[in-house]
């Protein structure tokens, strides 16, 4: 009885050895490596809206705003391609001669993406109407405030505002769609309802939206000297903050 004991615990202890032994030889379980697909994106001009080709574009953790090592370039008609891990958000750095280093985090798995790039020229126009001095050794935030309706269209929002940490130089555009200066537009417009945030201190930043004193939404993101990054912030809730008195 004793021997017969012995050998099943002998042959359960063989059968768990190997099948330990097969998992570290595998380097851990097939199920649980992240599934791989490709992003694609149409890079584009701010100022334009037409594709840009021959840019250099850098693939950025998104926790931490370092290069990930994988870059690529945007090819015929401003297409981008990469790799990515599904589900899980990363940033892009698109570099060519004549523009600001343009980035843009908190992306996913979306296809056909728009990837933005913002040329030096863009840049100086909008310091120029907004009477902003630009300080090369900070950094620019420019993005819109959207709601999203349940048909999943982006919604401008009006007569909202912003504030971030850290602190920049704000500017809010008129109808033309440019940044004016404060005395002339303290909040968003309800038909272009875009933000231009200068002169931030590089690292990672923060930069919430509000109506009057609610918090309607928050992005965050990273700053880099000399360069611009595309934040976008979407508004919570079950309709449209914009009033309906609002006059901007």
């Amino acid at each position: 009885m004793q021997e017969r004991f012995l050998n099943s615990l002998s042959i359960l202890l063989i059968a768990f050895f190997i099948s330990f032994g097969c998992r570290e030889k595998g380097g851990g379980n097939e199920d649980s490596k992240p599934e791989i697909i490709t992003f694609t994106g149409t890079l584009t001009s701010f100022l334009y809206g037409t594709p840009v080709e021959g840019a250099a574009i850098t693939l950025l953790d998104n926790d931490t705003g370092a290069e990930t090592g994988v870059k690529t370039k945007s090819g015929a008609n401003g297409k981008v391609e990469f790799q990515i891990e599904k589900g899980k958000k990363f940033g892009l750095k698109a570099t060519l001669g004549n523009h600001l280093d343009t980035y843009q985090f908190n992306m996913d798995v979306a296809q056909d993406e728009i990837l933005w790039i913002v040329a030096n020229q863009t840049v100086t126009l909008a310091a120029r109407s907004s009477g902003l001095s630009i300080d090369a050794e900070k950094g620019i935030v420019a993005g819109t405030i959207y709601w999203e309706n349940p048909n999943e269209e982006e919604e401008h929002v009006g007569c909202a505002t912003i504030e971030s940490y850290p602190e920049g130089d704000i500017r809010y555009t008129d109808s033309t769609g440019f940044p004016v200066p404060p005395e002339s537009a303290k909040s968003t417009n309800k038909d272009k309802s875009y933000f231009f945030l200068a002169n931030i201190l590089p690292g990672k930043v923060s930069i919430k939206t509000k109506m009057d004193a609610t918090e309607l939404g928050m992005v965050s993101s990273f700053t880099y000297k000399g360069a611009i990054g595309i934040s976008n912030i979407y508004a919570t809730g079950k309709k449209n903050p914009t009033p309906e008195n609002c006059l901007r």
